[in-house]
């Protein structure tokens, strides 16, 4: 009624209040409660809050497992292969270069073992590359390769910014001791492939690599002995400590999230992937278990509620039906008097 009419839209993810001669006006942060409060606090803060744990976690197992799968070696050397992450810039520090795990890579080095066609170490043992996290770039990472590599192995930035090593015929290569994390960080000998840096959206594209994935001989289960520079074939010590992961305390982050505001500051914690996976699932489970009790209990207030009102002010048709009979019958014995007092009157005045 009156001058205005207002009516609900949804246009953008945004609720809008229109009304007629002004502006719409955005009033979904001011809905609370009831079926659409429930359903916008479930967009808005409930489902982003579970899917960035999620995504945490998938990120802490792809960078955990590769980082200790990259310390060990397979049933072979490789002859080649090609890194899983690329740089965007070649020529800056390998810490600030665009990789999605850059801020993984600290001060230290790694081993390239090099091997002849019998399996002989080449060389007085292995290649020791030295890692400067904010000085190092990929460029100066393939110079320095190639260098000390002395045609053995050839280094590479291919044209996505990815490294790229390739040996000389009859010969192969392995890598152990990696204490600086740039092999993980560049996907060099890892077991998972995934990232999303743009949204973080790491379990949706975390995935086995297919380097694995297409040659189980280079699942990195064993170790290479660092004296001898042996591959220890049937060793199972890389698979182990990757086990060991699960019970590892690790830093990582709980996201929680507000309607109208977004992320909130993520919560830090010191946990082991294990106790994070049990506590995400107990989290989702009583959610789930509350609301359902929330909405048992509401049920049960509103059915009461409206037995009394019905008990107050509620029509029943058994009983009307009887008020009406009972109206009948008064009406017809009223009826019923004034036809005989009509009769008596009328009796009387043929008497007179």
């Amino acid at each position: 009624t009156g001058a205005n009419s207002y009516q609900l839209s949804y246009d953008d993810g945004a609720v809008r209040w229109e009304s007629s001669g002004a502006a719409n006006r955005d009033i979904t942060d001011t809905i609370e409660g009831g079926k659409l409060g429930g359903w916008l606090d479930v967009r808005d803060e409930v489902i982003p809050g579970y899917e960035a744990d999620l995504n945490e976690l998938a990120k802490a197992i792809i960078w955990e497992v590769n980082r200790i799968h990259t310390q060990g070696v397979g049933t072979q050397g490789f002859t080649s292969i090609t890194g899983s992450y690329g740089v965007t810039n070649a020529g800056a520090a390998l810490q600030s270069s665009g990789l999605d795990f850059e801020d993984k890579i600290t001060d230290g080095s790694f081993h390239i073992w090099v091997y002849d066609s019998n399996g002989d170490v080449v060389g007085s043992g292995p290649l020791t590359i030295n890692i400067d996290a904010d000085v190092t770039s990929l460029n100066a990472l393939v110079t320095d390769i190639n260098n000390q590599a002395g045609g053995n192995i050839t280094a590479s930035v291919d044209a996505n910014g990815r490294l790229q090593l390739s040996s000389a015929t009859g010969y192969t290569f392995a890598f152990s001791e990696d204490t600086s994390g740039v092999l993980a960080a560049l996907g060099i000998n890892t077991f998972f492939t995934g990232s999303s840096p743009t949204d973080g959206d790491y379990a949706k594209f975390i995935e086995v690599n297919p380097v694995v994935e297409q040659n189980k001989a280079y699942i990195a289960a064993g170790k290479i002995d660092s004296s001898t520079g042996e591959m220890a074939e049937g060793d199972n010590a890389n698979v182990l400590d990757m086990i060991n992961l699960s019970y590892s305390e690790i830093s990582m982050n709980h996201y929680h999230y507000e309607r109208g505001t977004g992320a909130l500051p993520p919560e830090p914690v010191s946990t082991t992937l294990d106790d994070y996976l049990h506590t995400l699932e107990g989290s989702i489970g009583i959610k789930s278990q509350s609301v359902t009790r929330s909405r048992e209990y509401t049920e049960v207030i509103v059915n009461q509620l409206e037995r009394t009102r019905d008990n107050i002010s509620a029509v029943s048709i058994d009983e009307e039906m009887a008020n009406i009979i009972k109206y009948q019958h008064a009406y017809a014995a009223a009826a019923k008097l004034i036809s005989t007092g009509d009769e008596m009157f009328k009796t009387l005045l043929d008497i007179r």
